[in-house]
């Protein structure tokens, strides 16, 4: 009898896979795909941090090559040994016509802290030049341009790059602003009327003849252009004002026109007939209205009653913005920019009115030049600071303890200054800022001796010159009566006056002997002394981010002054 095996067949064998066997395949599935996410995102992560960081570097070099060689090529600098044995830059202030080094101090340098607890609203703004202080020529550099319309004149800006017609100009020398303002780092650059390189031209101002300005047609008191200035030309300009007598009236009236600035504007030497920038009146930013006493020449980049309170300057976009023509200096819009062709935007700072936009510009002022000045992007702060021999530390203007601070000696002059009280400003000023300012002083002057100094040397034998006394340097006085502390003598021999003032020349080290007809008495013996203490550096710090990676730089530039 046969029996059936109970034994299973292969082939019967279970097909498939159990519940738990998925579970678990799925399960190592999923740690595999995280695990693959997680190298993907880090990846990921890893590019978009180098590309941060190198465009961080990238932006970093950039602006150390642009901002370096701006101040290589200041104009205003270190005076040479004829002119001073003072280490760095120092202001000149009333009285110092005679020792002003006409090669090395030109034109002028601007530094502005406005609100100390803020690291957003500094303005740095100079002039600089191709080419050494000693030369005019020699620089391989690229020249600065700026826009020019073709006047059809023999002497115009459209010659100054050598080619008409083609709505450019080129010059050696410009006005460079820098300020901060909604994220953006701006760098406003004018060029000075060059005419003299390109079209032998002896005038700034264009024209057809000698003397023959050309007013872009704008008179005194009419507008009949439906452009404005900075719409057709990228140039530094002001208005110029005299006061013209009238023969109708038979008074004295105010008139202005508009006025190039050129190369010879940064001679510091020549008073005020060269309009040199040095006086704040003339620069691109300041006001100019020489009626409005207490305002004329005064900064523009802050506006206590404004929203916001800083502004900087206006860029580009906002002085090539287009006006309607009109008649009369103020019928057009306070928002409207005229300057310095008509209507005048620079108000008093009481009044308020400067208010940017969500895009940071001012007023709605979309001109044609949008973001031509633009440096740089997602910038969030931008601090200037100057170096304080004394302390032997990078401060910033009224910084206490400093040679800076608020109520310290070097402080001469606090009216000065973009805020209606409390400015912390250096300037390098001009020695013929009497003109129109009360207080003619330079904001900030640190001096080594700061005691009383003696204004009339003494003329009678009678007296007795003693050691430590100081007298002032006659040349170093003006006619109004403003008397320079540059440099003075100080007595370093006690001995007796002579019957006339010696000859005292303003250079420092210089020692003078008082003669004496007794030779038993040991004469009196003076010693030039230079006692302007220089700024040997300046240090500007700017943060900003790369928005991709989120990653912040910050960025350290420091420049030396001593030469």
């Amino acid at each position: 009898m046969r029996h059936r095996s109970t034994t299973r067949s292969p082939r019967a064998a279970r097909e498939g896979f159990t519940l738990v066997e998925m579970l678990v395949a799925t399960a190592l599935v999923v740690v595999m795909l995280l695990m693959f996410a997680q190298i993907y995102t880090v990846a990921v992560s890893g590019i978009t941090n180098q590309r941060g960081l190198a465009n961080n570097d990238q932006k970093a070099r950039m602006f150390a090559t642009i901002i370096r060689n701006d101040l290589q090529n200041l104009t205003y600098r270190q005076p040479s040994p004829a002119y001073g044995n003072v280490q760095g830059i120092v202001p000149l202030a009333p009285g110092d016509e005679a020792i002003t080094d006409p090669l090395r101090q030109k034109g002028y340098l601007y530094y502005s802290e406005n609100n100390p607890l803020l690291d957003f609203d500094d303005v740095l703004q100079f002039t600089v030049m191709l080419g050494t202080p000693e030369s005019a020529s020699g620089s391989t550099q690229q020249l600065f341009q700026g826009a020019a319309a073709n006047l059809g004149l023999a002497n115009e800006p459209d010659l100054d790059d050598g080619v008409s017609g083609n709505g450019l100009g080129s010059s050696r020398a410009a006005e460079i602003a820098y300020f901060l303002r909604a994220g953006n780092l701006y760098r406003r650059v004018l060029p000075l009327r060059d005419p003299v390189r390109a079209n032998a031209s002896p005038s700034n101002q264009p024209g057809n003849g000698v003397n023959d300005s050309y007013n872009y047609n704008i008179g005194s008191q009419d507008y009949t252009n439906t452009s404005n200035f900075y719409t057709d030309f990228g140039y530094s300009a002001t208005r110029a004002y005299a006061e013209v007598f009238n023969s109708g009236t038979g008074s004295l009236e105010w008139r202005s026109w508009l006025w190039f600035n050129g190369i010879d504007s940064l001679d510091n030497t020549a008073g005020e007939s060269n309009s040199p920038l040095a006086l704040p009146w003339h620069r691109f930013g300041f006001h100019t209205n020489p009626q409005d006493t207490n305002d004329h020449g005064m900064p523009r980049e802050y506006d206590s009653s404004a929203t916001p309170a800083f502004f900087g300057r206006y860029t580009e976009q906002e002085t090539s913005y287009i006006i309607a023509p009109s008649v009369g200096d103020q019928t057009l819009p306070t928002n409207k920019f005229g300057w310095p062709g008509i209507n005048n935007p620079y108000m008093d700072r009481s009044t308020g009115g400067i208010v940017l936009d969500a895009d940071g510009v001012i007023n709605s002022m979309d001109g044609i030049g949008v973001n031509e000045d633009l440096l740089l992007s997602n910038v969030e702060a931008m601090d200037v600071e100057i170096y304080d021999l004394v302390n032997e530390t990078f401060v910033s203007i009224g910084d206490a303890g400093s040679l800076f601070a608020d109520g310290g000696a070097s402080r001469t002059n606090t009216v000065f200054g973009p805020s209606t009280g409390g400015n912390r400003v250096f300037d390098t000023w001009h020695p013929a800022t009497g003109t129109f300012f009360s207080n003619t002083q330079p904001p900030t002057r640190p001096l080594i001796y700061t005691g009383a100094i003696t204004s009339t040397f003494p003329t009678n034998p009678a007296t007795t010159l003693t050691v430590g006394e100081r007298y002032r340097v006659p040349a170093l006085t003006t006619s109004a009566g403003n008397f320079s502390n540059s440099m003075h003598y100080e007595v370093i021999q006690s001995g007796p006056a002579s019957a006339r003032v010696p000859e005292l020349p303003p250079v420092p080290g210089t020692i003078v002997t008082i003669p004496t007809s007794d030779t038993t008495i040991q004469p009196a013996i003076l010693r030039c002394v230079d006692n302007r203490i220089g700024i040997p550096a300046i240090r500007i710090t700017i943060r900003y981010r790369d928005i991709q990676s989120n990653q912040i730089r910050q960025v350290s530039i420091v420049h030396s002054f001593v030469e």
